[in-house]
C-alpha cells in the first residue's frame, strides 16, 4: 500500500504562519519568541528516537490540527488539515498560543478563551464528545 504524501507548508504558506503568530503572540502580551516545528521537527522534540516509536507518533498527531510544547514555545501545525484552511489555521494558531501564554489552564479554559476570540461555537472537541486522543 503507498502510503498518501502528507501536503507541507509552502513557502507563502510558512510566511503567513509566522506573521499570523507574531500579532497574535503580541496581542496576547507573549514575549518570547514562538517557533513552528515541522513534523521531523516535532518527533525530535518529543525525544522519539526509533522508527517504531516516530510512526506511532506520527499516527497520533496526524489527525490533530496542531500541538504546543507551551514550555519551550514550540508549535506544529498540521499542513494536511490546515493547508488552505484559514479559519481553522487561525483557530488552532490561537488556541496553541494561549496554551504557552497560559500554561497553567485547563484544555476548557484555553478552549473556551479561544471561541471567544475567534467567535467560533461551530464544533466541539473531541474530547467533549467521549473521544480520546490515545
Amino acid at each position: 500500500m503507498v502510503e498518501e504524501e502528507i501536503r507541507t507548508f509552502d513557502d507563502l504558506d510558512i510566511e503567513l504562519n509566522e506573521s499570523l503568530i507574531r500579532v497574535f503572540s503580541t496581542m496576547l502580551g507573549i514575549k518570547r519568541n514562538v517557533i513552528i516545528a515541522d513534523r521531523e521537527q516535532w518527533a525530535v522534540i518529543q525525544e522519539v528516537t526509533t522508527l517504531r516509536e516516530k510512526e506511532k507518533l506520527f499516527k497520533e498527531i496526524d489527525n490533530n490540527y496542531g500541538h504546543c510544547d507551551a514550555k519551550n514555545g514550540i508549535i506544529w501545525l498540521n499542513p494536511r488539515l490546515l493547508k488552505r484552511q484559514y479559519f481553522q489555521l487561525i483557530s488552532t494558531i490561537i488556541h496553541e498560543l494561549l496554551h504557552i501564554a497560559n500554561p497553567n489552564w485547563s484544555e476548557d479554559q484555553v478552549f473556551e478563551t479561544e471561541r471567544k476570540m475567534t467567535g467560533r461555537y461551530d464544533y466541539e472537541p473531541l474530547y467533549r464528545l467521549g473521544y480520546d486522543d490515545d
